[in-house]
């Protein structure tokens, strides 16, 4: 009878472990591929390598996760995002004219939008490394900070204030995902009863022979 409760738990972590991350997979394909290339679609802040501001206050956040650019109000409200076509690490800066030029790290790629995600150009397999010229440059004076401590946010350099943050319920979905705790919390539960059924096995097959070594003594 023991055992056999013991499969119900096993059974609840497998289903979970197993959900989560089909989840996860999912959100990471229609993200990328599906609404990840509407412009008036918000995800949410997966892997944020990089925010920089134009000279209106806008706020533009690169979300490694989604290969995207999302922009925002300088009050943190979300306006447009666009698809970036390339993967890996990437950093952004403005012009003055308040273009926006992403450098990518894979092959050294850049790209140059306007404001509104409209590609005006894109070169690769640059000499000069941009990307780590414009990383460094947000990481040392932008006026927006990354947080990820717990769930990535933006954040303003000097009061330390939430400018943006991926509202309820997308941070499920959020990279690093908060589900996979919960798939982390399947796979603890299945291997916790795993565990219990083994040693509840080893402990009957003790009492067995424990039976067999005092039935010809007691006869």
């Amino acid at each position: 009878m023991i055992n056999w409760f013991l499969k119900v738990p096993k059974a609840i972590g497998v289903v979970v472990f197993v959900a989560i991350w089909a989840i996860a997979v999912m959100t990471f394909i229609v993200g990328v591929y599906g609404v990840g290339q509407s412009a008036d679609v918000e995800l949410p802040l997966s892997d944020v390598n990089d925010v920089a501001v134009d000279s209106q206050g806008r706020i533009y956040v690169m979300i490694g996760a989604y290969h995207r650019i999302q922009r925002y109000s300088a009050e943190g409200e979300f306006q447009l995002g666009w698809h970036i076509p390339t993967a890996g690490a990437s950093a952004i800066c403005t012009t003055p004219d308040d273009r926006v030029k992403v450098a990518a790290a894979r092959r050294n790629k850049l790209f140059e939008y306007t404001c509104d995600g409209r590609l005006l150009s894109s070169v690769s397999d640059l000499e000069v490394d941009f990307y780590e010229a414009y990383k460094s440059e947000s990481d040392t004076r932008g006026p927006y900070q990354i947080d990820t401590f717990s769930l990535p946010r933006i954040v303003d350099s000097q009061s330390g204030k939430t400018v943006i943050e991926t509202r309820w319920p997308l941070w499920l979905v959020t990279f690093p995902f908060p589900l996979f705790a919960i798939a982390f919390g399947g796979f603890a539960l299945f291997a916790l009863a795993e565990l219990a059924q083994k040693k509840l096995g080893i402990s009957q097959l003790r009492e067995d022979d424990s039976d067999k070594t005092r039935s010809p003594s007691g006869a």
